[in-house]
């Protein structure tokens, strides 16, 4: 169902919400991610400059890639995403950071499959799912490495979901309208009557009106202001969010 062809929420039609992990209930550790930048190319960056880098690798949106690197033996997406972060903190392309950044994108991305990068539990996102697990069944749906079993009990946020959707684990990826359908039949639940939350435009947002799903747009930092998608509802606070839902479920 085309995202236009939607019609607005009425009280009782929500029967599942469903959330992506990264960016939008947790983020990442810039503090740690800013430290092994420092060692292996010796020179400082601080959190914030990490931030900052991040924010605009996001802008460039250029998907979640899982075929591997031709150059690095790491998924395309990870390679990109380091690349990204260190030129833009260094004003200066991988191959020019002293002979090192191969070595650094795969140590990055093995600390990302032991432990997660994201890490750090996002402002309103437990107080949000709080509001809605006693409501509403919830799930996960994310592009993910295939460890977010593990991550979300280390995070002591498994228990608000009645199914985790991995794409390292189904083999597609947002915004594939399949691996929304996928969540929805673990549901049991139709799409009209289920509505995803998500951080990123295309895959959250897009992929959820594709899926025929409702969609919340999640943008705390505000940088797709001017790219709101159409059909979505936009928002920058999850409790927010959770709170507008509430008068759905």
């Amino acid at each position: 169902m085309s995202a236009k062809y939607l019609r607005p929420l009425k009280r009782g039609q929500i029967k599942l919400v469903t959330f992506d992990f990264g960016r939008t209930l947790a983020g990442i550790d810039h503090l740690a991610l800013s430290r092994m930048i420092s060692h292996y190319f010796e020179r400082t960056v601080t959190p914030a400059q990490v931030l900052k880098a991040e924010q605009r690798h996001m802008l460039r949106e250029s998907g979640f890639k899982m075929e591997p690197n031709a150059k690095v033996p790491i998924p395309q997406n990870a390679y990109e995403f380091y690349a990204d972060i260190v030129t833009d903190c260094f004003g200066l392309a991988p191959e020019q950071l002293n002979g090192r950044f191969a070595e650094f994108a795969v140590q990055a991305n093995r600390f990302h499959e032991q432990q997660n990068w994201y890490s750090m539990l996002l402002p309103g996102s437990v107080e949000c799912l709080d509001m809605l697990q006693s409501k509403v069944p919830l799930g996960v749906i994310s592009n993910a490495n295939g460890n977010l079993e593990r991550d979300l009990p280390r995070l002591g946020i498994r228990h608000y979901f009645d199914f985790v959707i991995d794409s390292g684990v189904e083999g597609v990826c947002k915004p594939n309208p399949e691996i929304f359908r996928r969540a929805l039949a673990k549901a049991d639940t139709p799409p009209d009557r289920a509505i995803h939350i998500g951080d990123d435009p295309k895959a959250d947002a897009q992929g959820a009106l594709d899926a025929g799903m409702h969609a919340i747009q999640y943008d705390s930092p505000g940088l797709f202001a001017k790219k709101k998608i159409l059909g979505a509802r936009y928002c920058r606070n999850l409790v927010s969010a959770a709170e507008h839902l509430l008068r759905f479920i």
